[in-house]
């Protein structure tokens, strides 16, 4: 047999095989159309990215409502620590005249009055107790009255180690301080520290 007419007739055949594949049938067209196109399926969103630590909640850090609730703080108070006491009575509960100035002491109204002549230095008040905390920022707190003095003037702040109770008349002797700050609106115009106190 002649080559040159074989070589045409392999190069058609492989050429023709080649251009079948891939090519789909009639069959299966007419199956893919039959067939309806299947939706792509649908891309579900990026989950959310919690970037907190584990055991965080979202909301946690967040501001409170008023009031608080269930599991928030109780509202802010007294300092823990302090004393509740202010700036003392207003009003005197000791008559006037009826607790004589202790000996080489001064009255409550005196102190107030040259307060600032005797800062810093040691103080001895005869009084009586009109108040008491015990056992508070390492003192006991007492205020004391004489019956001198106008509202505002008229009551000592006083911190000692010793032992006393209210309605108890004492001698105390410390250190006057003035403009005393312990913050919260805690303040004292005049305030006897750690005073010796003797019981009468």
């Amino acid at each position: 047999m002649n080559l040159r007419f074989l070589v045409p007739v392999i190069a058609s055949t492989f050429l023709a095989a080649g251009c079948d594949v891939g090519v789909p049938t009639k069959e299966e067209v007419a199956k893919l159309e039959k067939t309806p196109e299947s939706a792509a399926p649908e891309t579900p969103p990026p989950a959310q990215i919690d970037t907190l630590p584990p055991g965080h909640s979202s909301t946690e850090g967040m501001a409170a409502p008023m009031g608080g609730g269930e599991g928030m703080p109780p509202q802010m108070g007294t300092p823990q620590g302090h004393p509740p006491v202010g700036v003392g009575s207003t009003a005197s509960s000791v008559e006037p005249g009826s607790i004589p100035v202790a000996e080489g002491g001064v009255t409550i109204a005196d102190l107030y009055e040259r307060r600032a002549e005797l800062v810093g230095q040691t103080v001895k008040v005869r009084g009586k107790i009109v108040k008491a905390t015990a056992g508070v920022m390492g003192a006991n707190w007492y205020h004391l009255q004489d019956g001198t003095g106008a509202p505002g003037t008229n009551d000592l702040t006083v911190t000692s180690d010793g032992p006393a109770k209210a309605g108890d008349v004492v001698v105390i002797a410390g250190t006057l301080a003035t403009d005393k700050d312990f913050g919260m609106g805690y303040t004292y115009d005049v305030i006897v520290e750690k005073a010796t106190l003797t019981t009468e």
